[in-house]
């Protein structure tokens, strides 16, 4: 999966004063022992670059990105799984964004929590894990009363998708074909009563997945992170091949075209992504990814460092990235959000409890930096901490923590 829509967890800590000793001439090599799934924070950053050398393939490679500015960076964190649908060893990240509706210019999609699991052949994604959520989609059906809705589900792959294969070294390849994933959910669109179908109406995006990955090279890796500079550590270099196809169904048959044109939607949807991920024993979160547009990797989109931190240093990159919060603590529910960059259509605003659970999901309205942003939370909300995101089209998020007076 691009690692741009979904962050991933990890348990590493990148320490930035020791020498990593000198490993073999195969390179290091992954497995179950080295790989451990545990609960972790970390920190995630966007980075930018003014010149970029794209990493050469092959062995004993020195890989140096410590020219790269951090321009966004939030913080994660991965819980141990309590699901019974998935494995007892299994964790789930914070939070995923699976987009699903592109509308002038602005993209509506669903939140879900992406979740690994591990065994002595792989890290796997048996599926994910969704909580129950609701939006009003009048601006884009264009009747202020429309809606989409998500019960409460896991979504599980029709066979898990192969993350990391195990053991891992230079030159191991793993792929997974045609892996099918149903993602829910229920739409009220006044118009589609006008093409023979019921108020309330079953929708079901389906999506299939084909992976190609391989171990390309080896060497040691140092980048810039929100901490400072990285140790140099060594890695492994994961080259990613994703091939998405998306189909739609309104109460398990195709929709006519003409509805899903409406609604931006085409059945059958290719998205290919292409990605070099740096791993590390002890990180099931790539230390530095690289997103292309293109099959021959040479263009470059976006690119990432993944520090994994104690709960307190994540905690405090949370606190002010971008968003200052007024009153804080609030002693009501409505409080205020000043951004320090502008806010645009294709932004979105969510709020999340201290476990990670969505309770208030909108599309953002513009708003100039230094603009006072009033949000509210759900009717109920409990006292205690939330986070404040602003998540823009590009993958990057802005966070801040919220401290809600009893």
């Amino acid at each position: 999966m691009k690692l741009a829509t979904f962050f991933f967890g990890a348990s590493a800590f990148l320490a930035t004063l020791f020498i990593v000793p000198a490993f073999g001439q195969t390179g290091i090599t992954l497995n179950q022992a080295n790989m451990p799934l545990s609960a972790s924070s970390f920190v995630v950053d966007s980075l930018s670059f003014s010149s970029f050398t794209n990493p050469p393939e092959g062995a004993a490679q020195t890989w140096n990105y410590t020219s790269g500015q951090i321009t966004v960076y939030h913080a994660e964190t991965f819980y141990a799984s309590t699901d019974p649908s998935f494995s007892p060893s299994a964790i789930y990240d914070t939070i995923g964004f699976d987009p699903l509706v592109s509308h002038n210019g602005s993209v509506y999609g669903i939140n879900y929590h992406h979740v690994y699991a591990a065994s002595a052949s792989a890290i796997t994604n048996p599926g994910i894990a969704l909580s129950a959520q609701a939006y009003n989609i009048g601006s884009v059906s264009g009747n202020s009363t429309d809606s989409l809705w998500v019960p409460q589900q896991d979504a599980m792959y029709s066979s898990p998708e192969t993350y990391l294969a195990l053991p891992a070294t230079f030159g191991t390849n793993w792929s997974t074909a045609n892996t099918r994933l149903s993602i829910d959910m229920k739409v009220k669109i006044a118009i589609l009563a006008g093409v023979g179908y019921p108020g309330v109406t079953d929708f079901n995006k389906v999506s299939y997945f084909t992976t190609s990955d391989s171990v390309v090279g080896w060497g040691n890796l140092i980048v810039s992170t929100h901490s400072g500079t990285s140790a140099s550590m060594p890695v492994l270099m994961v080259k990613t091949k994703t091939i998405r196809t998306d189909s739609f169904y309104l109460n398990n048959t195709v929709p006519p075209s003409l509805v899903l044109e409406g609604f931006g939607l085409a059945e059958g949807t290719v998205t290919t992504s292409y990605s070099y991920h740096f791993m590390a024993e002890g990180s099931v979160l790539p230390l530095f990814a690289v997103d292309y547009s293109d099959p021959n990797y040479s263009t470059p989109t976006d690119y990432y460092s993944y520090q994994s931190a104690p709960a307190s240093v994540a905690a405090a990159a949370s606190e002010n990235n971008g968003l200052h919060i007024f009153p804080n603590p609030a002693q009501s529910r409505t409080f205020y959000v000043q951004v320090d960059h502008p806010i645009l259509p294709t932004d979105q605003i969510q709020v999340m409890d201290a476990t990670g659970k969505v309770v208030s999901f909108t599309h953002a309205a513009p708003a100039l930096n230094g603009t006072l942003v009033s949000i509210s939370l759900p009717a109920g909300s409990a006292a205690g901490t939330y986070f404040i995101q602003i998540r823009r089209a590009n993958g990057a998020v802005e966070q801040s923590k919220l401290e809600l007076a009893p």
